[in-house]
């Protein structure tokens, strides 16, 4: 596209732009403001005076307007035409629209919730996912994220939460909690990765404890469910032959009794899967469904302040993948 011979206009004196434009001269077309401090403002208008008008209310320091003249069909091209060669110039004020906005240095920008980030052009400079989280005051979180077993791990929460927790995401904080690397009983030898608590009562958490020989760590996933009679309809069946890959006794805590599960994670990943065969599926999930509520209609939790919502979100996001494949089976 060529640009027509346009006007430059010195505004310093001048209060409108009828005075530079002739009687039946178009008033149709775009326009470069120019300001005292070195930047402009490209904008496209159908009546440029009226818009001068509306422009000089908001910019005092408007010093001169450079205008050209075209169609209304062609204004659209033509202003993105005039960003373009101006920003190779000077500073737009107009950064929306432009290619490179507010220049070629970093900018600070301050966010809704009121802090200060910068928007490096070069890759290598900006803030990672990582470092931003941990900045937001989520470092454990984004710890946790790159834990080797979190894949694993949200899965089986995923899992778990879309079997027993009724409405998650409206209750979510208020009648049960995820906790993100708790410091329950922690010690050099052992940590815990994750508690989901429902009411006053721990029904799911999993720990890390150090291997002696080797100083390697191996993880644990411990539920509890509503009192059973009977736990040996859930024994491994294999537990005679190659370790237990899960273990089921009564448990009691101040003012619950409660079937305690205890599943190495791995294990308990295929048992969702179906890869292995877990006797009585069906009423440990009742079971585990039956406590969960139990202490969820007591009312809210004390545990809300140890709560993490984007903890929680992602485990809610993988229970609606979950609810879905559980749908088809």
């Amino acid at each position: 596209m060529r640009f027509p011979k346009g006007k430059s206009i010195d505004t310093r004196d001048l209060d409108s732009l009828a005075p530079a434009f002739k009687r039946g001269e178009s008033r149709c077309g775009v326009y470069r403001l120019r300001f005292a401090n070195g930047e402009a403002y490209c904008g496209q208008a159908t009546n440029v005076i009226r818009r001068y008008g509306a422009h000089r209310r908001h910019y005092p320091d408007i010093v001169g307007v450079d205008f050209f003249p075209f169609s209304k069909a062609r204004l659209n091209e033509a202003e993105q035409i005039l960003i373009t060669e101006t920003e190779q110039l000077m500073p737009l004020r107009n950064v929306m629209l432009a290619g490179r906005p507010r220049g070629d240095e970093t900018i600070e920008i301050v966010t809704a919730a009121g802090s200060t980030v910068a928007l490096p052009w070069e890759p290598e400079r900006a803030k990672g996912p990582a470092k931003s989280l941990a900045d937001e005051g989520e470092e454990k979180f984004a710890n946790l994220l790159t834990h080797p077993m979190f894949p694993t791990l949200r899965s089986i929460l995923g899992w778990y939460i879309a079997l027993t927790i009724p409405d998650p995401a409206a209750t979510a904080g208020q009648l049960w909690t995820a906790t993100c690397l708790p410091s329950t009983n922690k010690s050099d030898n052992h940590h815990r990765l994750i508690t989901i608590s429902c009411g006053n009562l721990e029904t799911l958490y999993i720990t890390a404890d150090r291997r002696m020989h080797d100083g390697s760590f191996y993880y644990t996933v411990r539920i509890n469910t509503s009192s059973l009679d009977n736990y040996e309809q859930f024994r491994d069946p294999e537990s005679g032959m190659h370790r237990a890959r899960w273990g089921a006794s009564a448990g009691r805590y101040s003012n619950e009794h409660v079937g305690g599960f205890w599943f190495d994670p791995e294990d308990l990943d295929q048992i969702t899967t179906g890869e292995i065969d877990f006797p009585q599926l069906d009423a440990f999930v009742d079971a585990s469904y039956e406590l969960n509520v139990r202490l969820m209609r007591r009312g809210s939790t004390m545990y809300s302040r140890f709560h993490n919502q984007k903890l929680a979100d992602t485990l809610i996001a993988e229970a609606v993948i979950w609810e879905s494949v559980l749908a088809e089976s």
